[in-house]
């Protein structure tokens, strides 16, 4: 039969020959590979320790071109605004003289068709008055084409008027 006493404490001399297998391993490790290990332990924890100061160096870095980048970007956003502001300024004066050399034109070009018109209406006046005074003279012609007067009957004439217009007033 089984023998439950054996089963549930471990034999003496298998714990003591595990634990000085153990310990040899032990020894073995110590003397042999526990400074590599402990070197390569050590390699890879300064390797990670210098990733990890390379990240935040890299992370401060990127803050200070963020901070400089956008301190740039306001400048030049400061910039364009005071350039636009000028070219507006600018466009309003072209404009304001534009505007005044378009008024000046137009009053220089009223006063020129005012002037013309009074010329053309003085030669207008002019050519009438001449056509008046040669109708009237080729009228007088006909009218007295038929009639002959000398100084007597003139003198006559007149003073027959006079005596009329005086007998009158």
């Amino acid at each position: 039969m089984l023998d439950i006493k054996e089963l549930l404490f471990p034999n003496l001399i298998t714990v003591l020959v595990q634990l000085c297998a153990t310990g040899v391993i032990f020894a073995l490790y110590m003397k042999y590979l526990h400074t590599p290990v402990l070197q390569i332990l050590d390699k890879k924890a300064d390797a990670y320790q210098a990733a990890y100061t390379e990240i935040e160096t890299l992370n401060q870095q990127q803050e200070l071109e963020k901070k400089q980048f956008e301190a740039e970007k306001s400048s030049q956003k400061e910039a364009l605004d005071k350039s636009k502001a000028m070219m507006l300024s600018e466009i309003e004066a072209m404009r304001l003289k534009l505007v005044k050399e378009t008024n000046d034109e137009v009053k220089r070009l009223k006063q020129n068709a005012t002037d013309s018109i009074v010329k053309e209406k003085e030669a207008m006046l002019k050519d009438v008055e001449k056509e008046i005074i040669d109708v009237a003279y080729v009228m007088t012609e006909k009218v007295l084409e038929g009639y002959r007067f000398d100084e007597q009957e003139m003198l006559n004439a007149l003073a027959k008027e006079m005596d009329k217009s005086h007998a009158r007033s």
